[in-house]
C-alpha cells in the first residue's frame, strides 16, 4: 500500500475537484457541526478537538465558514 503523503487540505482540495456532491457533502457537514456547536456548552465543543483548541476558537471557526458558505 501506498503512503499517501499529502496534507488534509489537498486532500480536500483534491476531493472538491471529484464532483459537485463533494461540495454537498461538505456544505451539509459544517451545517451540522454549526448546529451542534450552536447547542452544545462549551465543554462539550472543547472535547470535540480533543480539548486542543478553545471553545471559542472553535465557535468563530465553525461560523466564519457557515457564514462563507452561506452568504
Amino acid at each position: 500500500m501506498a503512503t499517501d503523503n499529502r496534507n488534509q487540505d489537498e486532500r480536500i482540495i483534491d476531493l472538491l475537484g471529484e464532483g459537485p456532491l463533494t461540495a454537498l457533502y461538505f456544505t451539509i457537514a459544517i451545517d451540522v457541526l454549526r448546529q451542534v456547536v450552536d447547542k452544545s456548552d462549551d465543554e462539550f465543543v472543547h472535547a470535540l478537538f480533543g480539548r486542543m483548541i478553545p471553545s471559542s476558537t472553535i465557535r468563530k471557526c465553525v461560523h466564519d465558514m457557515d457564514r462563507k458558505l452561506n452568504p
